[in-house]
């Protein structure tokens, strides 16, 4: 292998050991003049950056970092070749923009400004001791490969940086979360805690839970919940509560159809306790009926009832579903078209049209449900217990508790 004696470098275009003549007098001058290149490249990051002023970040401190910047650019120059990101071990400049909250993209942006006055100060410096243009060319490319390495490097801490915040505040609401829905806060805590998280204690507020629909994952529904509040304005907290969304605020969330979401009776936060476990019910019984949107003890009415009152469930069931057993497959179609009876409130020709039937043939339906069962559809009080039964039975396949009845409901 052989050298070129004109450059410096080895004529595989790997760098030598020693640095080509010329190069340390422009290193020299660049070490000379680093704070010089700080103050500048200060002053030009807080006038084109605003995040680094609103966020504090001292003077001093981004002065130190671009001295810093400088210093590693000079050693790899001298050493003809950029440094590895496992090389960069100090990291704490980018630990302490995540944690005054700049942004990863105003650091990194600032990172190139800085590097980009030192580069150009290099070919100043270089063209001025009349460097061979191979050097120079080397050199900014040797620049280019420190700028792309330090950014890369202090991106990734940045960033992890970023989660281990996210991760604390995440944890920080949960366990104020928790506190606040079980009672277990005391007076002097629920004030100065309620204050960190911006909810005014004289306000009135109601409690959700919300449960995601199969298909939306829990990440969604929690920015769902935040652009919700933030479009609103609303005082709104909220937390991840197992594998619901959980949390107070002075409106019942509106999410669309992501999720079912139970709420509780309005309340101060003193008294939000008994508003979660009213939200926890009516979220539990709601995602039971296959409800989707907000639920509440005055919305799902008597099903709260049909969910909890087992021994009369299963009895309905026994008496208006149980007996199609012997139908078979047209028991199913028995049941279905009193289910859609029942919703089209008695209106024949309207469940017809649901059901894709004429109305006659639902009416032979309806009289074969009657005969079957002994209910007497023209009855208010054989009316509620048949819906009863279908409701309960509703219950059953959708929790997956066993319940006495014949065949399944047919899916709409």
């Amino acid at each position: 292998m052989t050298t070129d004696d004109d450059t410096g470098l080895v004529a595989s275009g790997r760098p030598a050991q020693d640095p080509p003549r010329g190069l340390p007098d422009v290193v020299e001058l660049m070490r000379r003049n680093a704070q010089r290149i700080a103050e500048e490249g200060t002053g030009r990051v807080f006038a084109e950056i605003p995040s680094y002023a609103r966020a504090g970040v001292p003077r001093d401190s981004l002065v130190q970092s671009v001295l810093q910047h400088t210093a590693r650019a000079a050693d790899a120059l001298m050493a003809c070749q950029s440094p590895r990101p496992e090389e960069i071990h100090d990291v704490r400049i980018a630990t302490d923009r995540a944690r005054r909250g700049v942004p990863v993209e105003d650091m990194l942006h600032a990172i190139r400004l800085v590097l980009g006055i030192l580069r150009d100060h290099f070919i100043e410096w270089a063209f001025s001791l009349r460097l061979e243009p191979r050097l120079i060319l080397e050199g900014t490319r040797i620049l280019w490969d420190v700028t792309d390495v330090v950014t890369r490097r202090y991106a990734t801490s940045h960033r992890e940086e970023e989660l281990e915040i996210a991760r604390h505040d995440e944890r920080q609401r949960i366990e104020f979360l928790r506190a606040l829905v079980s009672g277990s806060l005391s007076s002097a805590e629920l004030h100065l805690r309620a204050a960190v998280f911006g909810l005014p204690l004289d306000g009135s507020y109601v409690a959700f839970r919300a449960r995601p629909r199969p298909d939306v994952e829990l990440t969604e529904l929690s920015r769902a919940t935040t652009a919700w509040t933030n479009t609103m304005h609303r005082h709104t907290f909220f937390a991840p509560l197992g594998s619901d969304i959980a949390g107070v605020s002075t409106h019942a969330p509106s999410l669309r159809d992501l999720a079912t979401i139970g709420v509780g009776h309005p309340s101060d936060l003193h008294g939000i306790t008994n508003s979660f476990r009213m939200a926890s019910r009516a979220l539990e019984v709601g995602v039971a009926f296959g409800q989707l949107g907000v639920v509440s003890l005055e919305s799902l009415s008597l099903r709260m009832a049909v969910a909890s009152e087992h021994d009369v469930g299963d009895l309905m069931v026994r008496r208006y579903i149980e007996p199609l057993v012997e139908e078979g497959e047209f028991g199913k179609v028995l049941e279905q078209s009193v289910r859609a009876y029942l919703e089209a409130d008695l209106n024949t020709e309207g469940a017809a049209r649901a059901l894709v039937v004429h109305p006659n043939t639902l009416r032979h339906r309806l009289h074969r449900f009657e005969a079957q069962t002994g209910a007497d559809l023209s009855s208010s009080v054989d009316r509620m217990e048949v819906w009863w039964a279908l409701e309960r039975r509703i219950w059953g396949c959708t929790t997956g508790t066993a319940v006495t009845g014949g065949p399944s409901p047919v899916p709409d």
